[in-house]
């Protein structure tokens, strides 16, 4: 009798992946998958903490941000403002933009604190401009009284109401600097007597108007009216997540044996509430985004060891306040010197929570949405480890995974590019290249139907060269673009094109003008070229790179309007570069990811590993002997069969780009 051949390892798993129908990222949605930048193991953590507001509580921005500029125009009014014709626009503003209060602008800075995108008031500032206000400047976030960093969604509605109060106040500037010139002085000053621009609102610069406009939004949220209105009416401002209260059941769950004793090996986590809001805006939205999606006489409380409001982070993360505990329904509290499990506190100090339930440091994960306050100051002052919640990952992962995905699809198909049974992995392959390929690499090619990818692996015309392009071209998958997609791959290939154009022409430039050099020196062979025509082909060397110029500028400052028309990318900065808030996330954010439901699509016990980062000389080893000569050809090539291909390849990599 034979015996059913035993399964191995791997086999064993993928059945078992199968069975539990198991759908985390990447194979179906990559934009909700969590991202890693530094190797973490869940297993390893024994206490998770959550921020409230655009963590558990998600809230529709528009309506939220929305109502918050709307009270905080109504303060400006009342002060005497002009704001009347003023509406909010959260296209205005990303978040990772830093505000400028020297000059009134809002700028995006790369990894490196140079300026790529500007904003003067309302109006993007041109390249020109750009370079002349700020080449000589760097973005420094230490220097607090100039630079303001929109870390959260809660800035969309202060930095969109101080861009339209810096146009006011550039309209008021102007008209008194014709007053200084001119004999209509007298009836401006009349107009400045009847209230039309009122004191506080002249001869205090640009941080005087930010400093009006914080007041206004700050009382707008002290006042109570705006969480008042949202505590009334919350399914107009909040996006109930179902499997939210779940994913923190699970991970309750998981530290507990059966009877509800808790394991002590493999100690899986506490899971406390941490936040800001104070105890009655607290209860009414946990309750409205929990409680209808637990099971009968299970409530929001009961998923969390402990809950502590009016936090007053980022103090609460540095410094040693008293801890109070809540002792009735009404909130009434007095002080307490250690927390219980279970227990319901206002204000205190990370220090009491970690005392309290025996931990320190890395033994506890954050998760919040504010990078300064959730995660740079829980990991430099505890050294927490930090999960960030970046809503707006999904539309940008999203816009990206389609932009990459162009490549795939519609690639020449020139004679010689598919073999003869017209399969597109072995297209234009030797029978010597086809072994050396690795049979996974070439078998996800035949899959994704990339003849293009085939034939830069033709082109590297080595075993290294064509294993690593196989490697980096196998994550791209075969699907039609939409047409804004492929209007922004078309784009980012015609832009790369013009660049490496310019490239191209720059070296050459630039030996000739060396052996120009040499030759007047006697130091080296004479060019062929006379001197006459070494000068006259200088010249028209230099004009066409200022044609091109020309060209790439507006191109540059068009990359990525598909995602926002204002900023492009919240990731990226330039064609190639992070932004500056992808820097913070990169070093203080040990994984990231859109939601906190994100973590049902993994398990409780997941090891998160970061991957393989790459460096500035990283394209040699990858793509040997490519240069920008190739690489043009290539592009231009892709350009031929379909314009709405692009050629992949960041010089910053970020762990959501895998």
């Amino acid at each position: 009798m034979l015996r059913p051949a035993k399964k191995s390892g791997l086999e064993l798993a993928e059945g078992i992946l199968r069975e539990f129908k198991s759908s985390s990222y990447p194979d179906e949605q990559r934009q909700r998958g969590i991202y890693c930048n530094r190797t973490l193991n869940l297993r390893s953590i024994s206490c998770i903490g959550y921020d409230m507001d655009y963590t558990l509580v998600q809230y529709n921005v528009i309506a939220w941000e929305g109502k918050a500029y709307t009270y905080g125009k109504e303060n400006l009014r009342n002060a005497g403002l002009p704001v009347e014709d003023l509406k909010f626009d959260p296209d205005l503003v990303i978040r990772g933009l830093i505000i400028d209060l020297e000059r009134g602008n809002l700028v995006k800075a790369d990894r490196f604190g140079y300026i790529k995108r500007a904003m003067h008031g309302t109006r993007m500032m041109g390249w020109a401009e750009l370079s002349a206000t700020y080449g000589r400047e760097l973005v420094d976030l230490r220097d607090e009284s100039r630079w303001r960093f929109l870390n959260t969604l809660f800035s969309v509605s202060e930095a969109c109401l101080y861009m339209q109060m810096v146009d006011k106040f550039d309209q008021m500037v102007d008209k008194f600097d014709q007053v200084w010139r001119a004999c209509l002085y007298m009836q401006m000053v009349d107009k400045f007597d009847q209230g039309a621009f009122p004191n506080s609102f002249g001869g205090r610069g640009y941080r005087g108007v930010y400093k009006l406009v914080a007041k206004a939004l700050f009382r707008a949220h002290v006042e109570g009216r705006l969480k008042a209105e949202i505590m009334q009416e919350p399914a107009d401002f909040v996006i109930p997540d179902p499997e939210i209260p779940l994913t923190l059941m699970d991970q309750k769950l998981a530290g507990k044996k059966e009877g509800g004793a808790r394991e002590v090996t493999g100690m899986l986590p506490w899971v406390l509430l941490i936040t800001n809001s104070d105890l009655e805006y607290t209860q009414a939205m946990m309750a409205y985004a929990f409680d209808q999606y637990l099971p009968d006489e299970v409530t929001w409380r009961d998923l969390f060891e402990m809950v502590i409001v009016s936090s007053r982070k980022p103090e609460f993360f540095s410094g040693d306040q008293t801890l109070y505990e809540v002792v009735t329904e009404d909130g009434l509290m007095r002080p307490c010197h250690k927390p219980k499990r279970g227990g319901l506190y206002c204000g205190g100090s990370a220090r009491n929570v970690e005392n309290a339930l025996g931990l320190k440091g890395d033994e506890t994960l954050y998760v919040g949405d504010h990078i300064y306050t959730d995660v740079s100051q829980s990991k430099l002052n505890l050294r927490w480890r930090t999960c960030l919640i970046l809503r707006e990952l999904e539309e940008e992962v999203d816009a990206l995974s389609k932009v990459g995905r162009a490549l795939c699809h519609t690639a020449p198909t020139a004679s010689g590019w598919r073999g003869e049974r017209g399969d597109p992995a072995d297209a234009g392959m030797s029978k010597r290249c086809q072994r050396r390929t690795p049979r996974l690499g070439r078998n996800v090619l035949r899959a994704c139907c990339a003849p293009a990818a085939m034939w830069l692996v033709r082109a590297a015309g080595n075993r290294a060269g064509a294993q690593r392009l196989v490697a980096a071209f196998a994550q791209l998958q075969a699907c039609r673009m939409s047409d804004r997609c492929g209007r922004e791959a078309e784009h980012r290939v015609n832009l790369r094109s013009l660049m490496l154009e310019k490239e191209i022409m720059g070296d050459a430039f630039n030996q000739l003008r060396l052996g120009l050099q040499r030759q007047s020196d006697n130091q080296s062979p004479p060019v062929s070229m006379s001197s006459t025509d070494v000068e006259s082909t200088l010249a028209r060397l230099l004009l066409e790179m200022e044609r091109l110029d020309k060209i790439i500028i507006p191109k540059l400052e068009e990359d990525g309007r598909h995602f926002n028309k204002h900023w492009g990318y919240l990731s990226r900065s330039g064609m190639n570069d992070k932004s500056h808030l992808t820097k913070q996330i990169n070093k203080y954010a040990d994984i990231y990811t859109s939601r906190v439901s994100n973590f049902m699509r993994y398990t409780p016990f997941m090891y998160f590993r970061s991957p393989s980062q790459t460096l500035a000389h990283d394209r040699e080893a990858v793509l040997p002997g490519m240069s920008p000569g190739n690489e043009l050809n290539i592009l231009k090539s892709l350009g031929r069969g379909r314009a709405n291909n692009e050629v992949g390849g960041n010089g910053s990599q970020d762990a959501h780009n895998n």
